[in-house]
């Protein structure tokens, strides 16, 4: 016997939360990168793709550094360490998989 199940969800309002704060300019900041995986030979390959970003953010919004940290492993949640550095080092952070 099967059980087929209605796809269709309950709509409900979702709770708001609060967003960080936005830092506008990106003049004299530092911005990091969480590159979700090490390897160029991966289909994402996001750690050069944050090379090719850092090169762009200084050169056309003034960024005065770029950082970064790669998680060990794409499925994986990057550890609470690898979290406080970024947040320790960089203005900003940015996130992604890239292709």
């Amino acid at each position: 016997m099967f059980k087929v199940f209605d796809p269709v969800g309950d709509a409900r309002a979702a709770a708001r939360t609060q967003l960080a704060a936005r830092t506008g300019d990106l003049q004299g900041k530092v911005v990091g990168f969480l590159v979700n995986e090490k390897g160029a030979d991966l289909v994402t390959d996001f750690e050069t793709y944050s090379h090719v970003l850092e090169e762009k953010l200084k050169a056309g919004y003034g960024v005065a550094d770029c950082t970064r940290e790669i998680k060990p492993l794409l499925s994986k949640v990057a550890p609470r360490e690898m979290i406080d550095r970024l947040a320790s080092r960089a203005d900003v952070v940015v996130t992604g998989i890239g292709k």
